[in-house]
């Protein structure tokens, strides 16, 4: 129009919201001298759904459903809620059936009851449900008509394109949040979706942060950099991890370089290793993935609120509510908020607070394993033995009371994963309260007898198995499906049986509540050089100056499974783990060793360095794990690290410390079979020769029956004569 005369109609039709948006060619030469609205102008912002289930979800609160087949269990509901008057503005496809309105109280699952006042696009039929109760059958609607549940007061009304067709015989006091459930796999559901009124500002927990380095924090999760020069040096971790939908808000300051994005977990201080990141770059956002730079975006100030969100396994990136990007990977199971900051004085993140599924969990540690292979997050799959029940393992740690075992599974397995009072084999009937992961069908066995077929379930899914009291539930995301027909009390562990090799088995496993190592007993060293011990353990250099010469070695061995558990001092270097035998006072002759080098968790093997792993502090528990023959190093309960070197027979602790007045072993203790052991002294020697341990072989005389020796020392009561044998000797 010009100056009130139409003089061309655009030849696409708008329907729903639309906005003003323009676009200037050149610099200094002038634009828009004035613009105004005139008609129904308001502010609309896009719902930002979460607690998605088998529904993936776009731009302007778009949100259909893709998986799960047809039924009423695919959903999400609003991250946001609204204190007072509200109305909730929406398009429906035509080819669904789709519940969509105002809900109170917490979302109980992904049908339609727990709606208070629901539009039911029915297959282009407006109708109305009330907390799962038919109220209405109403006019026909078209995919661009603009439909509406509005709350003025406590009165709910609906709408269509403006005009008010209903009542809601329910009235809604409080906050109320937008709810929805789709019905169809692959026939639609929501084409757009806004909030237009007030809504909550979203109350967070402000992030505390962990192997903070190079950085100061402070009570509202603000993380400067303030030391180490410029470089990508300085960062931390939070303490907390998220295992669901969530979102991580922060302000930036304007003078830093600075990443902070969601991990699946952190190796070092630089940003290669966060999943999802966003570059707060002296005033201007950009996006990396795992060190890749992937946007530019717009500029931001230091009172901005950014955000990283996650919903499902979708993780956007939003500034001031408006989600600006989405990054390319999925992220599943538990995320940290992960940083790393460049220069030194600089600032960084002037706040940062969780909002969402915030919580400490634990990776499950495996043990007693049986054709299969663990690593990081829980995660194990069959790795040999070909198809049967014969792949298995149970945790290291037992739970004494309320627990909450969640994992996910892979769709292309037989899995058993659960509850158990003990373990007595690789198979599933020893699993008091077990679900059967069964190539994308959720079912539940119990000491091996079946008992239910549930829904199907995704890779992405997160499944739980959760003890309240006596009382054992299956669950899947927020949502209770059945109780354990077995009532368990005590300590229990997870156990899990496999069936097919090669085929995946848990993606991921951690615990959340209370969980306990069985108890360890001190580690009490012996041919001490250079070094002093104490209760507990403790073991320091305390002479001999600096260098690898002041060490120790347990006096009992390990037989069999074991858990080698220490902590260690920040100021020293000091190597400690398991050996196969004592030579000397240096680290060469430890198999697999975990070397503290003040504050970084490094690897070495028979003296070769293999490996430089996180930052650690003296609180951290350290480990390094024997189960069957293979070595595994652990920070906090977190499998980090495989040995290359494959452990027989007995082992000891052993150790080396190089710096004198600078600490050591702070603590150590072992769990698992360990035993006095006293190292045979020959005599009556002839054609051999021996040394430590019990070590002696043939050196002259030739071949024949004439080299021997016999024991110093003899037993009157039972005993046991451990040795190994080479194989080059043949009767």
């Amino acid at each position: 129009m010009i100056n009130g005369l139409t003089v061309r109609r655009c030849a696409r039709t708008l329907t729903g919201n639309v906005l003003a948006d323009l676009s200037i060619h050149n610099t200094g030469r002038g634009g828009i001298l004035q613009a105004s609205w005139v008609g129904e102008a308001v502010v609309a912002d896009p719902v930002s759904w979460m607690g998605q289930t088998c529904v993936s979800t776009a731009v302007d609160g778009k949100i259909l459903k893709n998986g799960c087949g047809n039924g009423w269990n695919g959903g999400a509901y609003s991250r946001r809620t609204a204190p007072g008057d509200i109305a909730l503005q929406f398009r429906c496809t035509k080819a669904q059936h789709t519940m969509i309105g105002l809900a109170t109280g917490e979302n109980q699952h992904s049908s339609y009851t727990d709606i208070d006042c629901a539009v039911y696009c029915d297959q282009g039929t407006f109708r109305v449900y009330e907390l799962g109760s038919y109220r209405w059958a109403g006019p026909r609607y078209e995919a661009t008509d603009v439909l509406k549940v509005q709350r003025r007061g406590t009165v709910v009304t609906y709408w269509k394109s403006g005009v008010q067709l209903r009542t809601c015989g329910r009235r809604l006091g409080g906050n109320v949040m937008a709810d929805l459930s789709i019905h169809n796999t692959g026939r639609g559901g929501i084409l757009s979706a806004v909030w237009i009124g007030t809504l909550n500002k979203v109350k967070g927990t402000p992030v505390v942060w962990k192997n903070s380095l190079c950085t100061s924090t402070s009570s509202s999760g603000a993380l400067l950099k303030n030391g180490c020069g410029n470089g990508w040096n300085g960062g931390a971790v939070s303490t907390k991890s998220a295992s669901g939908d969530l979102t991580l808000m922060f302000k930036c300051t304007r003078a830093q370089h600075t990443m902070i994005g969601l991990a699946l977990g952190d190796s070092h201080k630089s940003y290669t290793d966060i999943d999802c990141a966003m570059y707060c770059d002296q005033g201007t956002l950009r996006g990396y993935e795992l060190g890749s730079h992937r946007w530019n975006g717009p500029t931001y100030q230091e009172t901005d609120v950014l955000a990283v969100e996650r919903t499902g396994s979708l993780v956007t990136f939003v500034h001031n509510g408006l989600t600006i990007k989405t990054c390319a990977k999925r992220l599943t199971g538990s995320v940290i908020a992960d940083t790393s900051i460049h220069n030194t004085g600089r600032g960084g993140i002037k706040e940062a607070a969780w909002v969402g599924d915030v919580i400490i969990s634990v990776p499950v540690e495996w043990k007693g394993q049986e054709c299969v292979a663990s690593s990081v997050d829980g995660k194990i799959m069959k790795s040999g033995c070909g198809n049967g029940w014969n792949g298995g393992a149970y945790s290291r740690k037992s739970a004494p009371g309320n627990i909450v075992l969640q994992f996910r599974c892979t769709v292309a397995q037989h899995t058993m994963i659960g509850l158990a009072k003990g373990n007595s084999h690789s198979s599933y009937q020893d699993i008091d309260c077990a679900v059967y992961c069964d190539q994308g069908v959720f079912r539940v066995y119990e000491l091996g007898s079946y008992k239910w077929a549930g829904p199907r379930y995704l890779a992405t899914d997160v499944l739980s198995v959760k003890r309240i009291g006596t009382a054992v539930y299956y669950m899947k995301g927020k949502t209770v499906l059945r109780t354990c027909g077995r009532r368990l009390s005590g300590d229990v562990n997870a156990d899990l049986s496999i069936h097919n090799t090669g085929r995946g088995g848990i993606e991921s496993a951690v615990w959340i509540g209370a969980i306990k190592y069985p108890p360890l007993t001190s580690v009490i060293w012996v041919g001490l050089s250079c070094t002093t011990q104490a209760a507990a353990g403790k073991i320091v250099k305390n002479g001999c100056g600096n260098g690898w010469n002041g060490g120790a070695y347990s006096r009992k061995v390990a037989t069999g499974d074991i858990r080698l558990e220490f902590k260690c001092t920040k100021a020293q270097h000091t190597m400690i783990g398991l050996a196969i035998g004592n030579s000397h006072h240096s680290y060469t002759d430890i198999d697999c060793a975990v070397y503290c080098d003040q504050g970084v968790f490094r690897v070495y093997e028979r003296g070769s360095y293999k490996w430089g792993g996180p930052r650690y502090e003296e609180t951290d528990t350290l480990a390094v794990v024997r189960d069957k023959t293979t070595v595994t190093y652990v920070k906090n309960g977190q499998v980090l690290r495989t040995c290359a070197i494959k452990l027989m027979g007995n082992v000891i602790a052993d150790l080396s410390i190089h710096n004198t007045g600078q600490g050591g072993i702070l603590s150590a203790g072992w769990e698992g079979d360990v035993v006095d052991a006293t190292p045979v002294s020959w005599k009556g020697q002839a054609c051999v020769a021996s040394a430590a341990d019990g070590k002696i072989l043939k050196n002259g005389c030739g071949n024949g029956w004439n080299g021997g020796a016999y024991s110093r020392y003899s037993a009157n009561g039972n005993i046991e004569l451990r040795f190994r044998c080479t194989r080059r000797s043949t009767p």
